[in-house]
């Protein structure tokens, strides 16, 4: 049932979408067959009950068109159009009887089948329903349906700073089936992953979205959930030049202190370390204000501190010398 879901779905594709009813282009008999098929398969059809299946197939494609992360609110912007795929066999006919017509369409609008309804269940606000559909329901004559929904959605999103710069986030957005008719019978909510298309404007891939890099997405699905993860690691090619080369000099500035044999000159070494640290700490706090935000301190934010503290322990002992030496002279 899936495989013959999905050679449906790469058909479909495949051929020119009329806009609105049937095109006589692509099917060249009259109208009047295609008014015969809609009296004839919705003359008893009752769309409040499910397909007549012991089992319901629901394919969920789910095109991605824009990311972006938000670290401030924790979240992730979400773009992208779904497509669903479903079999009713209530609504078949024999193309023969009816001009050889193979497919048609009906708005979304109307409400004239069962449809299936989505929810994106791990939103930010949860008052906010994005997913809304456009275009038509597409009908073959074998009973399969396809349309569209597009959506943009904020998804909350925990994210952990505490290996930064080097953090790996993991985000997901969660798909649910809303129809209460579907909790009391064993659906299979079957999903695919068509595209990951984040640059439609330059006709390829973007893979750096905001501060970090698409690595991986990940799809899964059970019963009446489909979830989609994003794995996203930190996006920092000058984290060496911006991070850790200067806290690097400030650390062998003092411990180059130590071999200086004029404490006063080693004290003004280490009052000049202590003012470009806390220079370069200010503006770090800047870059990274939505990580101290977050109430957690990078590891790395540790190893800065330490350097801190060593180069004022380091301007302590110094200074003792230097005034032990200047207590022996006098004495």
């Amino acid at each position: 049932m899936i495989l013959t879901l999905l050679l449906i779905f790469l058909t479909a594709n495949s051929e020119s979408t009329p806009s609105h009813g049937i095109s006589l282009a692509q099917y060249p008999s009259s109208p009047k067959h295609y008014n015969e098929i809609k009296e004839t398969i919705f003359k008893n059809y009752d769309k409040t009950k499910l397909p007549s299946f012991t089992e319901l197939d629901i394919i969920v494609v789910n095109s991605i068109t824009h990311l972006s992360v938000n670290e401030y609110d924790n979240a992730v912007n979400v773009q992208g159009a779904i497509t669903l795929i479903w079999m009713d066999d209530r609504l078949q006919w024999s193309e023969e009887h009816y001009g050889n017509i193979s497919e048609i369409q009906i708005d979304f609008d109307d409400e004239l089948v069962w449809t299936p309804r989505l929810k994106i269940s791990n939103l930010k606000f949860e008052n906010v329903y994005p997913i809304e559909p456009f275009g038509a329901i597409r009908i073959t004559s074998g009973g399969y349906l396809k349309t569209r929904m597009h959506y943009n959605a904020k998804i909350g999103c925990e994210f952990d700073f505490s290996d930064f710069p080097y953090d790996v986030q993991n985000c997901s957005i969660s798909m649910r089936l809303l129809n209460e008719d579907v909790m009391f019978n064993p659906v299979i909510f079957k999903a695919a992953l068509s595209a990951i298309n984040l640059n439609i404007a330059h006709g390829k891939d973007k893979t750096i979205i905001s501060n970090f890099k698409l690595i991986e997405v990940k799809l899964d699905y059970y019963v009446d959930l489909q979830t989609t993860s994003f794995i996203l690691r930190r996006h920092a090619p000058f984290i060496h030049a911006v991070f850790i080369v200067p806290s690097f000099i400030c650390l062998i500035l003092t411990l180059s202190s130590f071999l200086i044999k004029r404490k006063d000159t080693a004290c003004y070494l280490l009052f000049a370390t202590i003012l470009i640290e806390s220079i370069f700490y200010k503006n770090i706090s800047k870059k990274v204000a939505p990580i101290l935000q977050s109430g957690v301190i990078p590891n790395l934010f540790i190893y800065f501190g330490m350097i801190s503290i060593a180069s004022v322990l380091a301007l302590f002992l110094n200074f003792w010398a230097l005034r032990k030496k200047q207590y022996n002279l006098v004495h």
